[in-house]
This record gives structure tokens, sequence and C-alpha cells, in this order.
């Protein structure tokens, strides 16, 4: 069976290598988004359609990447019982962002 990236848009097939049902090329697209939403929270510039979908890449910041978290709206509680590794199925399940 043919793998396939979990995201709609993405044509990515079993051809390219995967890191948590996320080509190699979202996966690193998703990871500089993060470092960006980063970059607009400390400047105190974020908007709330930023902040939407960084609640939308929750899954992929890592467990111990408060000011992500916080920000993406995921209860310290929970944050504290995902994995110590990105992007898995696993965490996002655990999410109850609100």
């Amino acid at each position: 069976m043919a793998k396939y990236c979990k995201f709609e848009e993405c044509a990515a097939s079993s051809m390219q290598r995967f890191n948590n049902d996320t080509c190699d090329n979202c996966w690193e697209k998703i990871q500089a988004k993060l470092e960006y939403f980063r970059g607009e929270i400390e400047a105190e510039r974020i908007s709330y359609g930023e902040i939407a979908e960084l609640q939308e890449l929750a899954e992929h910041i890592e467990a111990g990447d408060v000011l992500l978290l916080e920000w993406a709206g995921v209860p310290e509680h929970e944050a504290e019982e995902m994995p110590l590794f990105e992007g898995t199925r696993e965490a996002l399940d655990k999410l109850t962002i609100r």
C-alpha cells in the first residue's frame, strides 16, 4: 500500500522519506513556519490567523517548547504528557485545543 503525506495539498508518495506521516519536504516547511511564528510572538505582532494556524500545527511542536505550546493553546498538563519527539499522532490525540 502506498504511503502519502497527511497534508492534502502535498503530492508526496511512498517514493519520498517520511517523518511521522509527513513527508520530509512538508516537515521542513512546518519547522520553518513554527520558527516564523516564534519570531512573530517574540516581536509581539502575531495575528489571530497566525495563532489559529499555530494551533493546527500543535502536534509538530516539541514537548519542551513552552513558548509555542502556550501560544498554541496546549494546556500545560497535556504538554507534559506529550512524547519527547516531534509530530506523533498520539500527541495530537491527547490535545484538546479550545
